[in-house]
């Protein structure tokens, strides 16, 4: 634990008493690693609640098993992961690419970028008299939005990298002045991921 005083352990006696009746042991790959973290009046506090529990007919059929700790998000607890080695199996689908075409996403309007592309694309294209110089407009136009969908697609997936990086660092380092930190990526990391959608 880290920061605050120790944990009073006899709430968690009962608990323990089910682990022994069903010979339940701790399966934790990472010891060092903190899982949870709360505010308090003296401080912040992390320490190491969470862990996975296992028995030893559940080891010897998942002998490869790897439990990992996940980063903090939207949690005062960092969630876990099991991952369980399993045999290949033989899958078939259908390989064909589907055709696709354009379609324009209605949440593409609320950006400004997306707005300007649009009113200055259609103004460059010149009027239409005709129901073939409209659908070239509307393709040169849907051509352009694409491009343009796909280069903040391109910089948004590089935010998105960096940010889960910076949290996955700041967890790692398992240190409560960290915590308002974390906080805050979380919340970038949450306005990314809804931008996600959009693009």
């Amino acid at each position: 634990m880290k920061g605050g005083s120790k944990r009073s352990q006899t709430s968690m006696e009962r608990f323990k008493d089910v682990i022994d009746d069903c010979n339940l042991r701790k399966k934790t790959d990472n010891k060092l690693e903190m899982t949870w973290c709360s505010k308090f009046s003296n401080g912040v506090v992390m320490e190491r609640l969470d862990s996975g529990l296992c028995n030893s007919e559940w080891l010897r059929m998942f002998s490869g098993a790897k439990l990992k700790t996940l980063n903090w998000w939207c949690s005062d607890h960092r969630p876990l992961i099991q991952h369980i080695l399993v045999k290949h199996c033989h899958v078939f689908y259908d390989r064909r690419k589907r055709s696709s075409r354009f379609h324009y996403e209605e949440a593409w309007g609320e950006d400004e970028d997306c707005k300007n592309l649009i009113g200055d694309t259609w103004g460059k294209l010149g009027a239409c008299t005709s129901a073939a110089g409209l659908k070239f407009k509307l393709g040169n136009l849907g051509y352009e939005i694409d491009s343009w969908n796909r280069e903040k697609r391109k910089i948004l997936n590089k935010n998105l990298v960096d940010s889960k990086k910076r949290l996955t660092d700041l967890s790692e380092a398992n240190k409560p002045e960290l915590w308002k930190a974390i906080k805050d990526e979380e919340k970038r990391l949450n306005s990314l991921t809804a931008k996600e959608e959009i693009y």
